[in-house]
C-alpha cells in the first residue's frame, strides 16, 4: 500500500513537469513561427523545376530578367531573389511577376486540356477547374 502512495505522486510531478514542458515548447514555437510572407516569389518562387508552373515559370522570369533559365537557375539557387535580379537587370519586378503568373495559369491550363486529352478528367471537370 505505502508503494502505491509513492507512485501516484510521482505520476502527479511527472504529468506537470511534462504539461509545462509541452506549454514553453509550443510558446517558443509560436515566437520562431511568425515569418513574414515575401509574396509568392520572395525565396525562389513556386518550386522552380517542380510541379506544374515549374519550368515555364522559370522561363518566363528569365526571359523577363534577359537571362537564360541556366543562368536564373544558377543566380536562384545561389541565394538571389528575384526582386535582387530584377533590380540588377533594371527590370520592374511587376513585370517579372506577371510574366510568371502568366506562365503559370497558361501551364496550369496545358495541363488539365491534357488530362482531357488523356481521358483523365471530363471536359465538364475541366470546364469547372
Amino acid at each position: 500500500m505505502r508503494r502505491g502512495w509513492l507512485f501516484v505522486p510521482l505520476l502527479l510531478l511527472t504529468l506537470l513537469v511534462g504539461a509545462f514542458g509541452l506549454g514553453t515548447l509550443g510558446r517558443a514555437q509560436a515566437a520562431t513561427a511568425t515569418v513574414p510572407f515575401q509574396g509568392f516569389l520572395g525565396h525562389r518562387g513556386w518550386g522552380f523545376g517542380r510541379g506544374l508552373c515549374g519550368q515555364a515559370g522559370l522561363e518566363a522570369a528569365a526571359k523577363a530578367l534577359n537571362m537564360t533559365p541556366e543562368e536564373l537557375s544558377t543566380q536562384l539557387w545561389g541565394g538571389r531573389t528575384l526582386a535582387e535580379l530584377a533590380d540588377k537587370a533594371g527590370v520592374d519586378l511587376q513585370k517579372v511577376r506577371d510574366a510568371v503568373n502568366q506562365a503559370c495559369v497558361q501551364a496550369i491550363k496545358d495541363a488539365i486540356e491534357q488530362a482531357v486529352r488523356d481521358g483523365r478528367l471530363t471536359r465538364e471537370q475541366a470546364d469547372w477547374l
